[in-house]
């Protein structure tokens, strides 16, 4: 299972707040998505992006683009 690295710091660093949007460019396990998530609630927008397509199907609460 992965780890998110300064998951606390990277949160607490960002301007975040519901009726804003995170872009969650690496979004690999959710880990930051999912803290934030839980830290604001639903009303934050997130934008998730991975290069792995299995990614996608892992996480079907969040709607994760793959480039």
């Amino acid at each position: 299972m992965h780890k998110p690295v300064l998951l606390q710091e990277s949160i607490e660093g960002l301007d975040l707040a519901p009726g804003k949007i995170l872009l969650d460019g690496t979004f690999g396990g959710g880990g930051h998505s999912k803290e934030a998530r839980k830290r604001f609630g639903e009303d934050l927008g997130i934008v998730a992006l991975d290069r792995d397509p299995a990614v996608a199907a892992a996480h079907p609460e969040f709607k994760v683009m793959t480039l």
